[in-house]
């Protein structure tokens, strides 16, 4: 009887043996699947008017003339939310993140008709190899939610991994090739945090466009620099913005790794600590900017600022650069050119205001734009006009009896500090953090807080206190 029966194509939609339409020819091997199929199911049977096709392959149950991987799976769903359908077409076709899978990645691929797994129509058996169990990955499939977890080719090896949801298999709508679905854009970790990867990846093009799908998810960190790369004027401003850490590849200290020069063999000797080797030398020899990180000199950009300012002589003492930044000895002081801010000197207020606060380009809470009484002053790093004397303390803002004073020239009461009222004598004695009073005529008691000798000019005798 089952000799002139065949399965109907409702129920071999649901086997991995269905004919995808009967043709002309018995195939004895298929014939033999089916009926024993039928016979294991109870499956209904009906005459084989036809027989079955000449030609029996992988497309005949599932997949299509594009390939053999569903859709339409093997229950003729051609929907990728059905998970007999998912995600296979997004990994066995080439896309724009890595090379195509090959189905004995994810499956066992049977070496004929008759060894298919799960002959009686079960799902078809994940198990992994290849790709998704590189560099020690442990990849579980879980088909109650439809995920893979602890894949390589997702990520599971990479930083942050653990805060990333493992992908869903019916979820096909370009979500799992952004980036950041695998990895951190940047990554974390010790990475540097920029974004232009093709500076020290070779698979990877501008706009993160990976050029070379072989070398992308491969097992293996693609690294190396562009031709040309090696010219001071290409890779020096991409160190010094960070936007690659030198020491990944030639070593913590620099020194050169593997096939990897040290930098002193290109770098002049000395280079380690020469400020200015890297910025400023402008105005200055100290290494501050002019010019900055990027190259520019005028001071409206932030880099350069008032630098060169706070660093001169002028009406204030040179501050030395540990006034406003960590001190710095070498290339390699933790906190300097490899640290969190790429490309960026963290202020760090002391000296004269260290409860200051700096905020890009606002400096709160400081002494040394204040009144000289107190602390709370603000400025601009980037200041709109120059100074005077009344931009940080002026006559009205003043304490003590220096309202009833306003007639008398600075020189009076601060001889060894002003010459006038718009011009300072002594720039170490200003801005200092001390009160320096000294009468050209008598005397100050800082004590008593009064003067005495001044002649028939100012106080007769001993004047009230200040």
């Amino acid at each position: 009887m089952l000799s002139h029966a065949r399965c109907t194509d409702r129920d071999m939609r649901r086997h991995p043996r269905r004919p995808a339409e009967s043709r002309a020819g018995p195939n004895a091997a298929w014939t033999a699947v089916c009926l024993s199929v039928a016979g294991l199911l109870g499956c209904e049977r009906r005459p084989l008017s036809d027989g079955l096709p000449d030609t029996m392959d992988c497309s005949s149950c599932h997949g299509s003339d594009k390939n053999t991987a569903p859709p339409k799976s093997v229950d003729g769903s051609v929907a990728v939310s059905n998970v007999g359908v998912g995600a296979h077409q997004a990994h066995l076709i080439a896309g724009k993140a890595a090379r195509p899978l090959v189905c004995g990645e994810c499956h066992i691929v049977p070496l004929s008709m008759t060894t298919h797994p799960d002959p009686n129509g079960g799902p078809a058996k994940v198990a992994f190899a290849g790709r998704a169990t590189l560099l020690g990955a442990e990849p579980v499939w879980d088909r109650a939610t439809r995920r893979c977890s602890d894949t390589y080719c997702h990520g599971a090896t990479l930083s942050g991994a653990e805060s990333r949801d493992p992908p869903e298999w019916t979820t096909v709508n370009g979500t799992y090739l952004d980036c950041g679905a695998c990895h951190g854009n940047p990554p974390g970790g010790t990475h540097p945090q920029q974004t232009d990867c093709e500076v020290c990846h070779i698979d990877v093009g501008p706009g993160g466009v990976i050029k070379d799908l072989q070398l992308h998810i491969n097992g293996v960190i693609e690294s190396g620099h562009p031709d040309g790369y090696e010219s001071g004027t290409v890779h020096g401003p991409d160190a010094k913005q960070g936007k690659s850490d030198c020491r990944t590849c030639h070593g913590a200290g620099l020194e050169g790794v593997d096939d990897k020069p040290s930098c002193d063999s290109c770098h002049p000797a000395g280079w380690r600590t020469n400020c200015t080797f890297c910025h400023g030398g402008t105005d200055s020899t100290n290494g501050a900017p002019p010019v900055d990180l990027l190259g520019n000199s005028e001071t409206s950009f932030l880099g350069v600022g008032a630098h060169t300012e706070h660093l001169s002589r002028t009406t204030h003492p040179a501050y030395p650069c540990t006034t406003c930044h960590i001190g710095i000895t070498d290339v390699l002081t933790p906190g300097h050119m490899f640290d969190s801010t790429p490309g960026r000197s963290e202020v760090i207020l002391s000296g004269l205001s260290p409860q200051g606060q700096y905020t890009a380009p606002i400096c709160n809470n400081i002494y040394c734009h204040g009144n000289g009484r107190a602390n709370g002053a603000v400025a601009s790093f980037i200041p709109a006009a120059p100074f005077t004397c009344n931009s940080c303390h002026p006559t009205g803002g003043l304490g003590g009896h220096h309202g009833s004073h306003n007639g008398f020239s600075c020189i009076i009461c601060h001889s060894a500090v002003a010459e006038d009222k718009e011009t300072i004598a002594n720039p170490d004695l200003h801005v200092d953090g001390k009160k320096d009073v000294s009468l050209n005529l008598g005397s100050y008691d800082p004590t008593a807080k009064t003067c005495s000798g001044t002649g028939t000019g100012c106080h007769e005798g001993t004047s009230n206190p200040w």
